[in-house]
């Protein structure tokens, strides 16, 4: 696996060896309550199981069904009640020993008429390898929650014309090639690694409500927000990350709060009308696009740090204040309309007009664009910015990733806060001597506000774990012009129990190519969670060249819900080392599935 040096995205599959039992073949009608156990288990579905109406299909926690290729489990006015529990989750899969991702069986599929009541409930299970997971239709009661969907063509659809929400809850989507698609709710979801994780949220012609996304994650999706009728489809977006995802979100109507957009390849979001307001816009190809729509966009009180273009202007509707918009590699705002936009009030991190305009694109570079009205622009986001106890890279969020510069500035020392402490709140603080590796001021890795920085700063992060802001800080883009990409291994056991604590290492360069200064590293590691018990992750330095516990500070955070662990490990002389092996061990312990 090839990583940069200071973060790191890999994926944990734990496979974990099962009693060889009985199976049981079905097939044909369902037209009477009936119940698939655990301890008939796997179910072999040899052609179409179809549940009738009235009738019902109960599948015991723990329940493994393999289904072959091109078969289905169908509902024809029929309801499933498929509900696995955290350690004894249901499995839907391929009836294949060694599934290759180029032959699927077709999914649990609805056949029932629009507005007919039938219930469909599907909790702590896996479905893979279906061309579409699962396909709602009908009326009634639909939810999915504590559901990973992966390696499916599609991984859910509501196909209905009805006015109810497909709902998933604490569900995961990876590598599908449409993670769920119609009209969908989700929240305290994680999607990495799909082609297009959501499409078609929206549909209808009447109404103003689409996809609601509440507090989930976007990590290296192709697409995470898509719409086959881009004029009438819609999303609204909440309390959500997206990191490095190739496209985020093009819509018609989209409003969006309280989110961070980082490292978009194209553009984080492209809409004909809606708000976006208070989110965070970081490292992306381009921000936020406004269109040629007669509607108006509302962009107001969002910070566009580091991005190659802040925002494109395709229109001149768009109502665009009090954002902080700096940094850009191109330009802060392209005017592509041949309107005069109007974009004052903003706040360009200089107070000089001049530079502000060679921050503009505009009629004043090409003639078939638009004039940029920017003044009076705002210049209190040029003052000093302010510091988040626990935030120390100034990303506008809190997590593993700030631990690296308490290691590399270990013992430092400079002005005090006022009100030191670990409250979410911004302060002002005196510059301190000397700057980080992205450019800031050290006093930043001071997040107790004590006047040193040291062990006592890993506090804050904890407290303020995943806590967001999006104020008035000039916010800097990390640090890296790294020239070598350096091999990052995860040394296996051979034997895995169940129940029993298990050891992983984390290997770091060669003999042949060292890593020159390490520091520490943080990483996030997506594990599925029904293979993994919650609360048993740790890391252990027996034989780390790095060094040991007691030179190290460590971070391990695991987020069940988004089958998400955060590790990060640095060290705390302030010293870097040099090497190559085992650098840390991963430990936990394997679940009894």
């Amino acid at each position: 696996m090839k990583c940069r040096f200071y973060s790191l995205f890999f994926a944990l599959f734990l496979i974990s060896l099962t009693t060889a039992q009985a199976q049981t073949e079905v097939s044909g009608g369902i037209f009477n309550a009936t119940t698939w156990t655990a301890s008939n288990s796997p179910y072999v579905v040899v052609s179409d199981v179809v549940v009738f109406p009235d009738a019902s299909l109960t599948i015991e926690p723990g329940t493994i069904v393999r289904v072959a290729p091109g078969a289905r489990i169908e509902l024809r006015s029929g309801s499933l009640f498929a509900n696995g529990t955290e350690a004894l989750p249901i499995i839907f899969t391929l009836d294949d020993a060694d599934p290759d991702g180029t032959v699927f069986w077709h999914g649990i599929e609805s056949t029932t008429p629009d507005n007919t009541p039938i219930s469909i409930e599907v909790n702590h299970a896996v479905i893979e390898y279906a061309e579409t997971g699962i396909e709602y239709n009908g009326f009634g009661y639909r939810f999915a929650d504590n559901v990973t969907f992966r390696f499916n063509q599609r991984g859910a659809y509501d196909s209905g014309a009805g006015y109810e929400f497909l709902s998933f809850t604490n569900c995961t989507f990876h590598d599908n090639g449409i993670g769920a698609q119609g009209r969908t709710n989700f929240e305290n979801c994680d999607f990495y690694d799909n082609e297009q994780a959501c499409v078609d949220t929206y549909f209808f012609l009447n109404g103003s409500e689409g996809a609601r996304i509440d507090n989930c994650s976007f990590t290296n999706n192709d697409i995470c927000i898509t719409f086959g009728d881009y004029f009438i489809t819609s999303a609204l977006i909440s309390n959500s990350v997206f990191e490095g995802n190739g496209t985020v979100a093009t819509a018609y109507r989209i409003t969006a709060n309280n989110s961070v957009f980082q490292s978009t390849e194209n553009h984080a979001i492209f809409a004909g009308t809606g708000t976006v307001e208070n989110c965070s816009f970081i490292d992306n190809g381009i921000g936020v696009i406004v269109t040629t729509n007669p509607y108006q966009d509302t962009i107001r009180s969002n910070n566009f740090t580091g991005n190659d273009v802040g925002l494109r202007l395709e229109g001149p509707g768009a109502f665009i204040r009090n954002n902080i918009i700096c940094g850009s590699t191109s330009y802060g705002a392209e005017v592509v309309s041949s309107s005069t936009v109007d974009i004052r009030e903003n706040c360009w991190c200089t107070p000089s007009e001049a530079e502000i305009r060679g921050l503009i694109f505009d009629a004043f570079d090409d003639v078939s664009s638009g004039i940029a009205l920017f003044t009076p622009f705002i210049t209190d986001c040029v003052s000093e910015p302010l510091v988040f106890p626990g935030d120390i890279n100034a990303n506008g969020i809190a997590n593993a990733w700030d631990l690296l510069p308490i290691g590399m500035h270990y013992g430092a020392t400079g002005s005090g806060a006022e009100n030191p402490g670990s409250s979410w709140e911004g302060r002002e603080v005196a510059d301190w001597d000397g700057e980080m590796m992205n450019g800031l001021n050290l006093k930043f890795a001071d997040a107790d506000g004590n006047g040193v920085i040291d062990e006592a700063d890993v506090l804050p992060i904890l407290a303020n774990y995943n806590q967001t802001h999006n104020q008035n800080a000039v916010t800097i883009p990390v640090h890296d012009d790294a020239q070598t990409i350096y091999e990052l291994r995860l040394d296996t056991p051979g034997e895995v129990q169940a129940n029993e604590p298990v050891s992983f290492g984390l290997e770091l360069g060669n003999s042949t190519d060292p890593v020159p200064d390490f520091y520490g590293i943080a990483f996030s590691l997506t594990a599925t969670v029904e293979f993994f018990n919650p609360g048993t992750f740790s890391l252990s330095f027996q034989d780390s060249w790095l060094g040991t516990a007691d030179e190290l500070m460590t971070i391990v955070r695991e987020f069940p819900e988004a089958n998400r662990i955060e590790v990060a490990f640095v060290r705390k002389d302030g010293e870097p080392r040099s090497g190559h092996g085992n650098i840390a061990n991963l430990n936990f312990v394997m679940s009894e599935d």
